[in-house]
């Protein structure tokens, strides 16, 4: 019985506990950070390596920028809202080629910047971890980006789009 109960609570702790967790820090910071912004900018992306000097160089190619109005900002806000979910913390499919990106400049002047990667449902804030997005940002954010011009393509159509492949 005492084995069930730990594997019970090692299950919560994975499955809920950690990714509710991820998703709360999450949204806090992007909440905070968006309260009272300067500005922000929501970009659709394609990365690739500029081989025109002597170093590979990684860019970005800009496929189309945005800057939302306040009622999209707010949006944005209950897209990434919530503070309860269950997820596989474990499942992380690394292939990480964000393609769509929000950068927010606070009212102090410093900014925070959240990547999107839609293949491997993967996302990093800042230059901190590349974390599993939870499942209430899987299933809203798609709408959003789509509601503001910036759809979520498939693998193939941003191969199509990267400067390396043309």
């Amino acid at each position: 019985m005492l084995f069930v109960c730990g594997i019970a609570v090692l299950a919560l702790l994975l499955f809920v506990a950690l990714p509710s967790y991820q998703l709360a820090s999450a949204t806090l910071s992007l909440s905070r950070a968006l309260d009272g912004a300067q500005s922000v900018t929501v970009t659709e992306f394609v990365q690739y390596f500029d081989t025109s000097g002597r170093d590979l160089e990684r860019r970005d190619r800009l496929l189309s920028t945005i800057s939302p109005s306040a009622e999209q900002v707010r949006e944005f806000q209950r897209a990434i809202g919530g503070v309860i979910t269950v997820g596989s913390p474990l499942s992380h499919k690394r292939c990480f080629d964000p393609h769509h990106r929000v950068d927010v400049v606070r009212g102090d002047g410093s900014s925070v910047r959240l990547d999107i990667c839609f293949q491997c449902d993967n996302f990093q804030l800042g230059d901190g971890a590349i974390e599993t997005m939870p499942r209430p940002w899987l299933q809203r954010l798609p709408k959003f980006f789509s509601s503001i011009g910036l759809p979520v393509r498939s693998r193939e159509e941003y191969a199509k789009l990267n400067p390396n492949n043309t």
